[in-house]
């Protein structure tokens, strides 16, 4: 999971939702019958990510394919009238309080420029990073081994029961990978898919598709399961983690009083902001990913200067290195660390900007386990 609190953990309902839909409705033969909420579904992934809309698109070709020419444009009209339907119910009350373009940015036009500075050779990279870390866990193993159990017992149970679930997890890494980026979390769409495929190996056990019932049976499947878990031992560990950013937080909470704004100039560090319980002054309370791609930084750094003008926060932390560059040149020296060269991002002119800004703060302190200077509105 990552640490949790990640966009992929408030979508795997939707995910989930999807694989199960597919999977009762391909079980009773009536594919299709809640193309709608499926649609509903899928334009809730669009809006979390373009790229996690995989699993609706495979349960729309999965349906389609089942239902056959004759069902198929009333299916996937009902599937594209869920689709308008969800994305209607979430832009229209957002028009209400923000623009047009402010929902395309924050939905689409950030995520595409994201992917956009990530070359074919990283994402090709991602599909052998993301087999190892699954095969680690233990779960891919057990997956793979379902996929090879079902392909035995196809004369007893049919394509279905692993042919759909690895569809659905080719697609699910294979939309990961789109990125580029070896983050653990992207990962997390593939938990359905991964889920099914491994309950369907053990089940297999149960009967005599593989083996026959006995002690060879259960000392088979036990020391498989030991070996798995050994194996994923790194992942499996579960212990109370420390996060010192919390007494950083608990810090600048003391120095402000309720309803008074801050600002981290951070990289993507969002237990922080947390822990501070004070409103961000920038709707972009995370800047580093300002720094990921120059088209970026170009169309979004203006707004950002203009909520730092509108709010004045009242403290600023300088946590900048080594993502991207300090906002305020005094803290490199604070801090101990160069960080990237703000000339290569800024020219001279914003540049001349934040050191006026800077002139409007003075700092307090150096919190070094968190490389941040800290500092306040005079």
């Amino acid at each position: 999971m990552a640490g949790a609190n990640n966009l992929e953990l408030y979508a795997l309902p939707f995910d989930s939702l999807l694989f199960w839909f597919w999977w009762e409705e391909d079980k009773a033969a009536q594919p299709g019958r809640r193309a709608l909420w499926a649609g509903l579904l899928t334009a809730g992934l669009f809006l979390f990510r373009p790229n996690m809309i995989a699993t609706g698109l495979v349960y729309l070709v999965l349906s389609s394919w089942a239902a056959g020419w004759g069902r198929i444009l009333a299916l996937m009209a009902r599937f594209g009238a869920g689709v308008v339907a969800g994305m209607a119910l979430v832009v229209l009350p957002l028009l209400a309080v923000s623009s047009s373009s402010g929902i395309w940015d924050a939905s689409v036009a950030f995520n595409l420029q994201y992917i956009e500075v990530s070359g074919l050779n990283r994402k090709y990279v991602f599909l052998f990073w993301a087999a190892e870390r699954l095969m680690n866990s233990g779960l891919f193993a057990l997956g793979l081994a379902a996929v090879l159990g079902g392909i035995v017992s196809i004369r007893e149970y049919g394509l279905k029961h692993w042919g759909g679930p690895t569809v659905f997890l080719v697609a699910s890494l294979t939309a990961a990978a789109v990125s580029g980026r070896l983050y653990g979390h992207y990962l997390i769409p593939a938990l359905p898919s991964l889920t099914f495929l491994t309950a369907y190996f053990l089940a297999q056990w149960r009967g005599e598709a593989i083996v026959r019932p006995g002690l060879a049976k259960s000392l088979g499947v036990g020391s498989l399961l030991v070996l798995l878990m050994t194996a994923g031992s790194g992942t499996w560990n579960a212990r109370k983690q420390v996060f010192p950013e919390y007494e950083l937080g608990r810090r600048i909470q003391d120095l402000t009083v309720p309803g008074e704004r801050v600002y981290l100039w951070i990289s993507n560090r969002s237990g922080l902001a947390f822990t501070t319980g004070r409103p961000s002054a920038s709707r972009y309370f995370t800047p580093t990913y300002f720094f990921h791609n120059p088209k970026i930084l170009a169309r979004l750094f203006p707004v950002w200067w203009k909520d730092m003008e509108d709010s004045k926060p009242r403290i600023v932390a300088d946590c900048g290195a080594p993502d991207m560059p300090w906002l305020f040149r005094g803290t490199a020296s604070r801090v101990g660390l160069p960080g990237q060269d703000a000339g290569v991002w800024w020219d001279a002119e914003w540049q001349q900007r934040l050191a006026t800004l800077e002139g409007k703060y003075e700092w307090l302190f150096t919190d070094a386990s968190q490389g941040c200077a800290i500092y306040r509105r005079r």
